[in-house]
């Protein structure tokens, strides 16, 4: 690993939320991590109740926008799922 990627490594961290998902037919916890570099949150990491992992991407001025974006996509994916 080269110094650069070093020093960005720990200067990216997370803010953790856990957002309520309704899917159409059931509500869900679903956990979302704001991934924050370069004082800007650049892309959601959302959990999804079965384990799935996705990204969001951002970025995003304010957190609570991160946090919207990836719960309407959580409520996306789990209503074309058919959870």
């Amino acid at each position: 690993m080269s110094s650069s990627e070093t020093v960005a490594r720990y200067r990216y961290h997370a803010i953790f939320g856990l957002e309520r998902v309704d899917s159409g037919e059931r509500v869900f916890d679903v956990e979302i991590a704001l991934r924050v570099a370069d004082g800007r949150f650049q892309r959601a990491v959302v959990t999804l109740p079965d384990g799935d992992i996705q990204d969001v991407n951002g970025p995003w001025s304010r957190p609570e926008d991160g946090f919207t974006d990836a719960r309407r996509w959580a409520e996306l994916k789990l209503r074309s799922s058919g959870r």
